[in-house]
């Protein structure tokens, strides 16, 4: 019984090596891409994570582009402008020597901050279902009056003298 045991060790060895158990895996980021809306509250910033860290390892956080998002030493960035970048995190151990080097791509969307209506219908009313084509203009957050590809979504919220009825 014992040889048996003995065999199937030795095989089970070669096909699953115990070296591959005990090496670290490498460091990675929880994301590699993420959307982020300019001032816009709990979606204007992100918390990257790195994951496999080790002890004594040094973290750089970087921003290609401060324009469109800055980054903290802790990995949080902040929406600061519409556009594309890559945040951009450097790892190095305890010698000094670079582990690794993790990029992420950040897009911030603009707004819209201002919408006003030229041509609003006869009685300021519209029947529910009815369509109407308004002439409006806009301001977005990053002061953008026109051309912004970046522009996502824009919600109408009832203020003094307005009302929207269902």
């Amino acid at each position: 019984k014992l040889s048996f045991v003995l065999a199937v060790a030795m095989v089970l060895s070669v096909l699953y090596p115990a070296a591959g158990v005990f090496a670290a895996s490498a460091p990675k980021l929880n994301r590699t891409e993420k959307t982020l809306h300019l001032d816009v509250e709990g979606k204007n910033e992100y918390d990257f994570n790195i994951s496999n860290k080790q002890k004594g390892w040094k973290y750089a956080w970087e921003s290609s582009d401060e324009n469109v998002v800055t980054v903290n030493e802790k990995g949080v960035v902040t929406a600061t402008g519409a556009g594309k970048a890559t945040v951009t995190v450097t790892i190095t151990d305890k010698d000094g020597e670079v582990v690794d080097t993790l990029p992420a791509t950040v897009t911030v969307r603009d707004n819209i901050k201002e919408v006003k209506i030229s041509n609003p219908p006869e009685g300021n009313k519209l029947a529910v279902g009815q369509e109407y084509d308004f002439n409006r203009s806009y301001v977005t957050v990053s002061g953008r009056t026109k051309g912004s590809e970046s522009i996502t979504r824009w919600t109408v919220e009832p203020t003094e003298g307005a009302t929207i009825v269902a």
